[in-house]
């Protein structure tokens, strides 16, 4: 899993639970973690699904058998409040691996 310091691609990502991250499809993607602060309500103790000061993280991995049974990779991901991918390319993963960003 390579973190990229940027991202300024296509923004259309499609959310992923957390508990459903290991039934995605082999493949090459890009993973925006967004971390940030829930809205809800501490009487009920009801979390909305807004967040505020979203802070996104942007990561580079292939999804294989390997890596859906990481347990550093799954910890990582259990600090992110939402997970969102963008399938990629075999073409469009190299480049992004050959970069600096």
């Amino acid at each position: 899993m390579k973190r990229l310091k940027f991202y300024d691609g296509d923004p259309t990502f499609v959310t992923v639970f957390n508990n459903n991250f290991d039934l995605v499809n082999d493949g090459y993607y890009i993973l925006r973690g967004d971390m940030g602060i829930p809205l809800g309500d501490e009487e009920s103790g009801i979390e909305d699904k807004v967040l505020i000061n979203v802070k996104p993280e942007y990561y580079l991995f292939e999804m294989n058998d390997e890596f859906r049974h990481d347990e550093v990779v799954n910890n990582k991901l259990k600090e992110f409040h939402r997970i969102n991918l963008k399938h990629l390319t075999a073409e469009e993963y190299i480049e992004y691996m050959n970069s600096e960003s």
